[in-house]
Parts: C-alpha cells; structure tokens; sequence
C-alpha cells in the first residue's frame, strides 16, 4: 500500500469530520491560504497542518513514510517526558489511526501548536542587541543542561525546531528524541546537515545526540553577540547560523571558522578553537557544551586523566569563584559545570598588580633626575652632560628593567607567556605532524589511485584481447557454416528445380480447371436466365385482355384489339394508340394491366435449372475436369518420386555436412569456454591483486588513522592549554615595563 502524498493528506484535511478520528480535530477548522487550500508545512519526515479546535490550536503531523516502530518510539518519548516535566517540550498524542486517507487509515501525531519565532529568525532580529543574544544563548545553555540531566536528547536542535515564545524556548519535533527506553535503537534521520557532525549516520543514537549541534549553536549566538558582521560575513540566515556542512568536513578550508580563530576577541578565540577541535572527535565523543570534557573512552576509566581534563577540574574551581558572573537558570539545572563557559564569554572580574617593592625603582629614577638636574645647575659643559645622562639613563633603565622582570607578577606573567608559547609550539609541531600525516595519507592514496589505474589499463587490454580471440572464434565458425550452407543449398537446387517444374506444370492446369469451372458457371446462369426469360414471354402469352377486366377497356374494345393483333399481354405496347377507340389513356391503362402482368410473371418464374439441366450441363464439363485432375495427380506423384530419388542419392552428403556444422559449432564452443577460461582466471588475479592492494592500503590508512586520532586528541590538548593560557594572562593585561614604570613615577592608570 502506497504512504499517501501531499496532495492526498490536502485532500483529507478539508473535511476533517469525515478523515480524522479524535473528537477534538473532527469539529476543527483547518488552517487555509487566501484561495481556500489547506496550509502544509513540509520537513523531511512529516506535513504539519495548523487546526483550530475551539480556543485551543493544534499541530498535526502527517507522516511522509512508514515506519516500523513508530508507535513504540512515540510510546516511549511521551512517558518519558511526561515524568520529566521539562519547560521547554509541549504536549503530544500518538494516534494510530488518526487520518482517513483513500479509505485507508494512517497515524498522525497531535501535538500543541507552539506560536513564536524560529531561532535564526530570533537572532537575526536581535543581532544589534547583545544583551538579549547573550540572555538567549544562557537560555538555551540551561535548556541543553536540563535536557542532559533529564537524558533526553532531541536529535535535531536546529534554527527551525527551537522557537522563541515569548522570551522563552519551546522545542519542536520530536521525531528523532532519544530517551533511554529507546537504548539499542537505530536512528531513523539523522538531522540537519548544517547543525549534525559530519560522521553522524543511522547507527548513532543515544544520550549524546544533542552535543555537537549545541556546540554549533551556541557558538553562533555568542559569536554574532560579540560581533554581529559575522551574519553578513557567513552569510546566514534561512539554513543556518554560522555554520554549514562544508565547515564541518573541510575545516581548514573555512572561512567563518577562520575569522574566529583570527578574532580580536581573545575569549571567542578560545571558543572557535574548543569548537574546531570537536570536528575531530568521533560523535558519541564530542563533549557536552556544559562540561566540555573531550577525550578518549580510557578517560573515564577509575584513575584516568589528561591534561584537557585536569585543566577542565581547575578551570570550574575557578569559576566557582565568589568573583564569577552569576547566571539565571531553573532550579533543576546546576551552573557548577556552564561556569567555565560563560568565563569565556564574559570579562574578567579581576586585575593583577605588581606585586615587587618599588624602592629600587624610584631610587633608579631619583638618581637619573638627580643626574640631570646636575647638568643644568653645574653647568655641565655639554659633551659631558650628554655622557652623564647617557649613562645615567642607561644604568637607571638596566636598574629599571632588572627590577620589572624580577617582580613576581610579573615572573607570573612571563611563566605564563612562556607556557603559551611552548603550547603554541607544541600545536605547530603537531599541526606539521598532522600535515605530514595527510601528505603520508594522500601518497598512499596517489599510490593506490596509481596501482588502480594500472590494473585497470590491464583489464581493458585483457577484454579487449579476450574479445579480440572471441571474434576470430565467431569469424571462423560463421565462414564454416557459410560454406556447409552453401553445399546444403547446392543439393537443394536439384529438389527446387523439380518442385519448380511440377509447380510450373501443374499451374497451367489449374488455370484450365478454373477456366472450366468459370464456363460452367457462366453457362448454367445463362441458361436459368433463358429460362426465366421463356417463363415470363409464355406467361404473357397465356394472360388474355378478353379474360380480365380493364378499366375503360370494354368487350367492342376487346373485339377491335383483337382484330388489329392485340389479344394477349404480350402484344400489348404503345402501338395500340393506332386502333380506333384507344386513346393515350386507355392505353396507359392497357400497359398497366400489362406490368402486373409481368410482375406476377417475374415473381412466380424458377430461380434454379431442373435436375435433369444440371446434370447435362455438369456433365458435359466434368469430364474434362476429371481428365485435368488426374493429370496434376500424375505430375505431383512424379514429382514427389524425383524429390524423394533426390533426398535418398543426397541423403549421407547432407548427413556430412550436418555433422560438419555441429563439429564446427562444438569446436567454436569450446574455443569461447577456454578464452573466456583464461580471461576469468586473468581478470580473478587483477581482482586479487587489487584487493591485496585495498588491503593494504586499508592497513596502512588504519595504522595512520591511529596516529591521526592520537594527534587530534593532542590537537585538542594544545587548544584547551593555550585557551587557559590565554584566559589566564587576561588579568596581565595591565602588566607591562611601561605600566610598571608608571607605577613607580606614581602614574595611576585608568581602568580599562
């Protein structure tokens, strides 16, 4: 049975009272456009129809396909969340037989109709405002906490399925939500391409769904809250936020991931680079955007670290700090793992100081002033005044300087600066690594491609070699039955030439039986019509005038007629206006009695000769026809006679030459066996070959993969050490040899 279309499932929802089966739907009215026509709203899985039912306003989804475990999934997701009572996903029935379609029932999903702005839509209207994309992006921060804690993943956060009603998130679509009932599942879609993992597929479902397309979409909102021309620059808007599928798969070739890792904004540098580094990740890997802890299987073994999950333990100590930006989320989300999160998006509430005494350092500068104040007072003459200052200036600024590099704050910050760039080396080198890593791979694969090629150039020469013997087979064998065909002809042309003779011969009498069968045909039709001819004549002969009664034609008349000739029907004509008394209408009344006369004549005459005629006739003409018959009889007994004195004298030639053609054909059978033989065996050993080559190609690609995914993971490593690098020495903004010789001078900065 065929899953109904669009227009079909148009078609039903126009009389909902007839096609839906819940009470409530049956007595609403359906969502129409200006011409009448319901209003679909189409998606990859199922059409949704607006249906106003009283005050309440409902979604139904009409399935596009049929799924097998539909109703248990459905099942499943609807306990599941009624005991999570989650703010932000709505009501929903399953009904199994909910539209009437074709006379057939199919189910439909009735869910609560959710007003409110899709989330690109919502962005794209507040990109001047960054206040509310930052509310929105701890909104949907607490939404995806409370979705974990609640293990529920909905299995396609995208802009169209998370709307924003007013001010707060509503989620949509639940067609692909996992919860735990639904464990050893497969997924039946796999989500929007430009918000999913490039590696996700059918086979990955479960609680950790949800966290790459987080990642994804928070990144968006709080990049565009930081700066707004990326939306431009991105080009976003009805497909995606920030990023596409192609960013995914090709990082190093994108452009938006580019001008976030090239920021100005140290914290959204930091943001893109965690982000970058989950591409990498294999999708039940990617961390969750709330605790971020990427990592390898083995980490969550009893005992196990690294330093990215080290790091992550030391940043939230920190962010559990006193001095951290409080966040507003629900009472069931916990902030303790979002803190380190929004430590990236938000400045640092803190300010290092130089720490060192600054008695040296003024002493330095009260020395070099005492210097200069000299020149001018003992009149210095002014080579020597400029040597003074010179290296008055100079042991100052060494004085200077050993003092700067010597406070502890500042040691921090050189320490600090220190580790940045050892991590920064580290990434390079394992950035080189990598890159030889994919030059090894692309090698590997130019080398394959290469081996490929051959192999193949090697199989069309060994068809078309095979081919070419084939045709010299079919060459061969087609002359030998040329020329069997052609003596087999040859001892036919001695039977064609006798078959020809008696078909000739007996051909002329034929003709002649035809003519004789004309001739009697001809002659018995003429004799019926003298016959009939005489019938009538003898007939009016026999109809007297005295004997009938005719009107105007008395018996003088009567008695005249017959003395001019006129006496019976047969001499009456036009010449009786010659006898006294017959006008022209006595005598058109004569030649009427005379027509029925002959009417009656014609109607009572014989239709067939008497017996004794048509013996006479068929006589007189089948004996000649007998003689005919007997002499084609004669001539086909005498041909058949030579036909078979033919077949007989031919008979072990013929026998020859079909042995001949059989031998030929076994021969030519055989020959094809054997070259097609010797090609399978050829093209069997191409095939090994290439699969050795597959094999080890495979191997290699697997040992090198090995190597890659140890370098990814160090990838990730480097950019969690150089983003709490980076983090770190925001509070040393402020330390630098200027600051501190401002410090010294006695210079207050500014905060900034």
């Amino acid at each position: 049975m065929p899953w109904p279309s669009l227009s079909d499932y148009n078609e039903a929802v126009q009389n909902p009272r007839h096609n839906f089966s819940d009470p409530e739907l049956q007595g609403g009215t359906v969502r129409t456009n200006p011409l009448g026509l319901p209003i679909p709203i189409s998606g990859g899985f199922a059409t949704v129809y607006q249906v106003q039912a009283g005050a309440r306003i409902w979604a139904v989804r009409c399935f596009q396909r049929e799924i097998s475990d539909q109703q248990q999934r459905y099942v499943a997701i609807s306990r599941h969340l009624a005991a999570a009572r989650l703010p932000y996903t709505v009501g929903f029935t399953y009904l199994p037989q909910g539209i009437r379609v074709r006379g057939e029932w199919y189910p439909v999903l009735k869910m609560e109709w959710v007003s409110g702005d899709p989330l690109n839509a919502y962005v794209e209207k507040n990109l001047r405002n960054p206040g509310v994309l930052l509310k929105l992006a701890n909104q949907f921060l607490a939404m995806v906490t409370m979705l974990q804690q609640a293990h529920v993943a909905h299995g396609d956060l995208q802009r169209g399925n998370i709307l924003v009603s007013n001010g707060n998130l509503k989620l949509i679509d639940y067609d692909g939500m996992y919860v735990p009932a639904l464990a050893g599942f497969r997924s039946h879609e796999t989500g929007h391409r430009n918000y999913q993992h490039p590696k996700r597929d059918a086979s990955h479902f479960g609680i950790y769904l949800d966290n790459f397309s987080s990642w994804v979409i928070y990144l968006s909102i709080v990049a565009l809250s930081i700066d707004p021309c990326l939306w431009q620059k991105a080009k976003a808007g009805e497909e995606k936020l920030l990023f596409c599928k192609d960013d995914f798969e090709k990082p190093q070739a994108s452009t938006i991931l580019t001008l976030l890792a090239n920021h100005t904004n140290p914290r959204l540098q930091g943001l893109a680079s965690l982000f970058a580094s989950a591409l990498y990740a294999e999708p039940p890997l990617v961390p969750t955007i709330h605790t971020a802890q990427f990592g390898v299987p083995e980490l969550t073994q009893p005992g196990a670290s690294s330093p990215a999950a080290d790091w992550l333990k030391d940043h939230l100590k920190v962010c559990s700090s006193p001095t951290a930006a409080p966040v507003a989320l629900p009472a069931q989300a916990s902030t303790d793992n979002i803190g380190w999160v929004l430590d990236f998006v938000s400045p640092p509430q803190t300010h290092k100081h130089f720490g060192g005494h600054l008695g040296y350092p003024r002493l330095s500068l009260l020395t070099f002033l005492a210097a200069v104040t000299a020149v001018f007072v003992f009149h210095i003459p002014l080579l020597y005044a400029l040597c003074l200052v010179a290296a008055t200036a100079t042991i100052v600024a060494v004085t200077l300087f050993a003092c700067y590099r010597s406070d502890p704050t500042v040691a921090e910050k050189m320490a600090l600066l220190s580790e940045l760039k050892q991590s920064m080396t580290a990434r390079a080198e394992i950035d080189r690594a990598l890159a030889a890593i994919d030059e090894q791979i692309a090698a590997l694969r130019a080398d394959y491609n290469e081996t490929r090629e051959k192999l193949g150039q090697e199989r069309i020469a060994l068809q078309r070699k095979a081919q070419q013997e084939l045709n010299e087979v079919k060459v061969e064998l087609s002359n030998t039955l040329r020329s069997i065909d052609l003596a087999l002809q040859e001892l036919d042309t001695q039977i064609h030439r006798v078959r020809a003779d008696m078909t000739a011969r007996t051909g002329g009498l034929q003709q002649q039986i035809l003519e004789l069968d004309q001739a009697e045909a001809i002659e018995i039709s003429n004799s019926i019509r003298a016959a009939q001819q005489q019938f009538v004549a003898d007939y009016l002969r026999s109809c007297r005038i005295s004997g009938n009664n005719i009107p105007g034609i008395g018996p003088t008349l009567v008695a005249r007629l017959a003395s001019w000739g006129y006496a019976t029907a047969a001499d009456i004509n036009w010449g009786v206006t010659n006898v006294p008394g017959i006008g022209a209408s006595k005598a058109a009344s004569l030649m009427r009695w005379r027509q029925d006369v002959e009417r009656r004549a014609i109607g009572a005459m014989p239709q067939s000769l008497t017996p004794a005629q048509m013996n006479t006739i068929q006589a007189k003409y089948s004996t000649k026809r007998m003689q005919l018959q007997q002499s084609i009889t004669s001539i086909i007994q005498t041909a058949q006679q030579q036909e078979q004195a033919l077949r007989t004298q031919h008979a072990f030639r013929r026998q020859q030459l079909e042995e001949a053609r059989c031998n030929a054909q076994t021969r030519a059978q055989q020959r094809s066996q054997a070259i097609a033989g010797r090609y399978q065996q050829a093209s069997a050993a191409l095939t090994e070959r290439e699969a050795q080559a597959s094999a080890q190609l495979a191997g290699e690609l697997k040992k090198i993969e090995a190597d890659a995914a140890r370098a990814r993971r160090r990838t990730f490593e480097a950019n969690w050490r150089i983003a709490k690098v980076r983090r770190s020495l925001e509070p040393y903004r402020r330390i630098s040899f200027l600051g501190y010789i401002q410090q010294a001078v006695g210079i207050t900065r500014k905060p900034s």
